[in-house]
């Protein structure tokens, strides 16, 4: 299946049993950093309960030179309308001078109260991830600030008539990939053994880079290679 990759560079139901509930999901999403720019990189598909579809708009929220964001996991839950990519996309269409920390504090105070108050509608809704103690949603902020390029997430657990939100910042290690979603095929190519994909392993950039992980010096990655890195993995998921 073909996919779209989107790269930014940064310089500096019956009763008795649970509803039915239609959601829409993120799929895979790359970052990594350079000494001189980080690279984000999305494919272009949107995974609902039935099927994955294509998108038809960036779902790399930008953030101007300070960074972008995106939703991971659970974007939007339809039947109950929350909305979490819109929410996060309109707050910053109203708010484009706000720093990278501020902009992800105050959008995620607002995902919080509006799954809280989905929650308590629908105590029974049971994400697929739930039963396993994980996050169902995730909300990703990655840019910089004081000159140092950093990742701000904050994951959403679904408790019995709750929802618990966990935030937290780090920063983004140097030529070291972070992904969500769909990463298995991409964390293979870079760096498993497990499989050959030899189509995508025998790339020149990608023997470079798993030569240079195995002797712990992917810090000096340069941009470009992450970019056909982060490009391979989008074409081969």
């Amino acid at each position: 299946m073909t996919k779209r990759w989107l790269p930014l560079i940064f310089g500096f139901a019956l009763a008795g049993t649970p509803p039915v509930i239609q959601s829409s999901h993120g799929t895979l999403y790359l970052i990594a950093a350079s000494s001189t720019a980080i690279v984000v990189a999305a494919d272009s598909l949107v995974s609902y309960d039935n099927g994955a579809l294509p998108v038809t708009t960036d779902k790399l929220i930008s953030l101007g030179n300070k960074g972008v964001c995106f939703i991971g996991g659970y974007s939007s839950i339809i039947e109950g309308k929350v909305y979490l990519e819109q929410t996060a996309k309109d707050w910053i269409g109203t708010n484009p001078k706000a720093s990278l920390p501020q902009a992800h504090e105050s959008i995620d105070a607002k995902l919080t109260a509006s799954l809280k108050e989905f929650r308590s509608k629908h105590p029974d809704w049971d994400p697929k991830d739930v039963r396993h103690g994980n996050p169902f949603s995730y909300f990703i902020c990655v840019g910089y600030y004081r000159g140092l390029p950093q990742i701000y997430v904050t994951t959403y657990k679904a408790l019995p008539h709750d929802i618990k939100s966990a935030p937290g910042h780090v920063l983004v290690p140097a030529g070291r990939f972070q992904t969500e979603g769909w990463d298995s095929v991409c964390k293979e190519i870079l760096e498993g053994h497990a499989t050959p994909l030899s189509e995508f392993k025998t790339d020149p950039v990608v023997m470079k880079y798993r030569k240079a992980l195995a002797a712990n010096k992917v810090s000096s990655t340069s941009t470009h290679d992450l970019l056909r890195l982060s490009l391979i993995c989008l074409e081969a998921t």
